[in-house]
Order: structure tokens, then C-alpha cells, then sequence
């Protein structure tokens, strides 16, 4: 990656300019900072939050220690309790791999492990001057967790963290539906039902928004009432019936979940029935969107480490809220697109 060194080449001037110039010195000619912020865009120059962050604590005499740490809370016991599947394990791979880029590092505290607990673990992150912190979903144990939330640049992974009301990223489930049903529709589906357990979370009614205002606007004769799916509890005759009665020719699911009740009713995927993921699990068959995890972890990095680049610290008067699109992934589980081979 290009650094200061490297623009100070570029342009014949002293590193001194270029670092002077980057931070808006009024020492430094306005033509030669445009020169500069040029050349930094060009080269692809990224300063390192960490470094600027502690920069500016030496510039102000105070002191800095640790404060290239950003800790991750989990509530979990340990890693193989807070790292179940996919979902969670790429979201921390997108935090590290962000830190590294912008000169922090991650180290995980977890609420549930043996001896531990929140206030032990705000009283390790004040002795060792780790300011910024990530609140890692899933939240499992009801109730708050009492830390002394003002000493923190803080940000959230998604909803299960209702408190403390801090900045936040999370998937855009209103847009992954409606890449769904664009993709569906474009390839001649028309009667599309929805499999949504009642146990989906926090996030359901943000699927469910969505899909509903769809399936308002599609012609009466079209819609097909969601099947109120309970992956744990199959019940094939129920789902048989409701196939029957409602005759859809594409069915809207999580996980893929539902595909044992669509095979035990004798429907073969996707030349009777296409299936398509909100949340497609990765390396699987199914077609749908992927959430994109590793970017959602990048993203609340970049959130944790903006605050501490600019001094930011405690709960935000106006906590944000980004939203990662997802992307769309060809299976196997629905008719290709006009154009392409017929599937096997």
C-alpha cells in the first residue's frame, strides 16, 4: 500500500510537506495540499487510523496505551461457542482483515466465559486503554450489559444488541428481497410463496416488510399466503397441503431449509417448484443472495475505528445504520435465464 514516502517521491517534496499537507497544516501553500491530496488519491494512499489516532494523542500530550486494540464482545463462552457457522466466523474474519488494513488489531472478550463478565471485562479494557469496541452479534442473555459505555468508540453487528443504542451495520433485508423477487419474476415465476418461521428474529419483520409490500402489488389471482415454516418441527402433510391449495411455482426461504418438506411432497427442484435463500448458505446448491459477511465485519471496523480517529467516544446522540446489499448467487435451484443451458 502507498505511503507518505511515496506521494513525497512522486511529487519532489519532503515527507514533512506531505504529512503536513494531509492534515490541512496551514503552513503548506494551498496549491502544493492540492497537489498532494491529488497524488494521495491517485497512488491510492489510505492513512493508518491506529497511527493518525495515536499521532494526535502525542500532539495533545496525552498519553496512549493499547489503543491500537479494538476489542470484539461476544456473548459466548469461548471461540467454538461464539462462532457456530459461517455467518458469524466471516463476519470476524471481515474485522480482522479490515484492522489489519488500518493498522489495529482484534482481540475477543467473551461475556460467558468461566470467571467472567462485563464489568471484569470493562475494568481489563480501562487498565489496558482499549477504547474501541465491537459488539459482535449474536446477543443471547436478555437484559444490558452495565459497562462504562462513555470511554468507548462503539459500533454493532446487526440487531440482536438493542442496548446500548450505538452506530451499526447490518445485511439490507429489504434489498435482498427485492433482488429475490426481481430475479424471479424476470424469469417468468409468478406465483411465489414465502416460507418464514415465526422464530426468524428480530430481523422477520424486515423480511417480512418487504415481501408482503411485493406480494401486495402482485395481481390478486397471483398471491399465495406465506407458509409459516418451523424447520425443526417438519410437518410434510401440512406443507403438501398448502401446495396443493395455493399451487406456487417458486417458494422464498431463509436458509434452504424447507427443501426436505418440498421433496416429501413429491416436487422435484427446480423443474416443478424453483427455490431461492434470502440468506444462502455459501458452497451450497441453492440460488439466492448472499449476505456478504466479511463486509458487514469491514464495515463496523471502519465505524469503531472512525470514532477513534476523530476522538469520538461514548453513545452517539444520533447512532447510524449501515446497510450491506447483498449478492445475488446462481444455483442450481431455479430455471436458468433465457439464453443459458437448461439445467441437469
Amino acid at each position: 500500500m502507498p505511503n507518505q514516502r511515496a506521494i513525497a517521491a512522486a511529487l519532489g517534496v519532503h515527507q514533512t510537506t506531505v504529512s503536513l499537507a494531509l492534515r490541512g497544516d496551514p503552513s503548506i501553500p494551498e496549491e502544493t495540499r492540492r497537489r498532494v491530496e491529488q497524488a494521495a488519491v491517485r497512488l491510492g494512499y489510505r492513512p493508518n487510523a491506529w497511527v493518525t489516532s495515536l499521532m494526535a494523542h502525542i500532539r495533545s500530550g496525552r498519553v496512549a496505551s493499547n489503543r491500537g486494540c479494538i476489542a470484539i464482545l461476544l456473548d459466548a463462552r469461548d471461540e467454538a461457542d461464539a462462532f457456530p457457522n459461517e455467518t458469524y466466523r466471516q463476519q470476524y474474519e471481515g474485522m480482522v482483515a479490515r484492522a489489519e488494513a488500518t493498522g489495529f488489531r482484534m482481540e475477543c472478550f467473551y461475556l460467558q466465559a468461566r470467571g467472567m463478565d462485563a464489568g471484569k471485562i470493562d475494568r481489563i479494557l480501562t487498565a489496558r486503554g482499549i477504547n474501541g469496541l465491537v459488539l459482535a452479534a449474536p446477543k443471547r442473555s436478555a437484559g444490558e450489559v452495565a459497562m462504562n459505555w462513555a470511554r468507548y468508540a462503539c459500533a454493532s453487528v446487526a440487531h440482536s444488541w438493542e442496548t446500548p443504542d450505538v452506530h451499526r451495520v447490518s445485511t439490507d433485508h429489504q434489498q435482498n428481497v427485492n433482488i429475490v423477487f426481481r430475479e424471479l419474476l424476470h424469469r417468468g415465476y409468478r406465483r411465489i410463496g414465502i416460507a418464514l418461521a415465526p422464530e426468524a428474529g428480530t430481523v422477520r419483520s424486515f423480511w417480512l416488510a418487504q415481501l408482503l409490500l411485493w406480494q401486495h402489488h402482485r395481481p390478486a389471482e397471483d398471491r399465495v399466503p406465506i407458509y409459516p415454516a418451523v424447520p425443526h418441527l417438519p410437518r410434510p402433510d401440512r406443507f403438501r397441503a398448502w401446495y396443493r391449495k395455493w399451487k406456487p411455482d417458486a417458494l422464498v426461504c431463509l436458509l434452504g431449509e424447507e427443501q426436505p418438506l418440498v421433496e416429501a411432497a413429491g416436487l422435484r427442484v427446480p423443474e416443478d417448484i424453483a427455490m431461492v435463500c434470502l440468506n444462502r448458505p455459501s458452497r451450497s446448491r441453492f440460488s439466492g443472495t448472499e449476505e456478504n459477511h466479511r463486509v458487514i465485519g469491514a464495515n463496523v471496523v471502519d465505524l469503531v475505528a472512525g470514532q477513534i480517529l476523530k476522538n469520538e467516544y461514548g453513545l452517539p446522540e444520533h447512532p447510524t445504520k449501515v446497510l450491506v446489499k447483498g449478492t445475488w448467487v446462481e444455483g442450481e435451484t431455479i430455471r436458468a435465464k433465457a439464453g443459458r443451458g437448461k439445467r441437469a
